[in-house]
């Protein structure tokens, strides 16, 4: 986690105040930047709760994908060639 100076208009608080976050959540390599709030803590708390709503929706997003590849393999590619040839049966005797 990085803090820095909050940049843009804001007066001469913005200047003295390192209120800025930047949180790096090195597994996958996703950047959070929150400069919101006045003070550090609730800049990182927000950076914190977004990073963790971004990774709950990629993990979703990955799980959903991986239900819909299986479902298509069982479906198969509904074409002629997936029809089985119809049976014919005969009365012997």
């Amino acid at each position: 986690m990085k803090s820095a100076e909050r940049a843009g208009p804001g007066g001469q608080g913005v200047n003295t105040t390192d209120s800025a976050v930047q949180v790096l959540h090195i597994p996958t390599g996703k950047i959070v930047r929150c400069q919101d709030g006045r003070s550090q803590q609730q800049n990182k708390a927000r950076a914190l709760q977004i990073l963790r709503s971004r990774l709950l929706e990629a993990k979703i997003q990955e799980e959903q994908e991986k239900y819909s590849a299986h479902r298509k393999s069982l479906i198969g590619s509904g074409g002629r060639g997936s029809e089985s040839a119809p049976t014919i049966f005969r009365k012997t005797g």
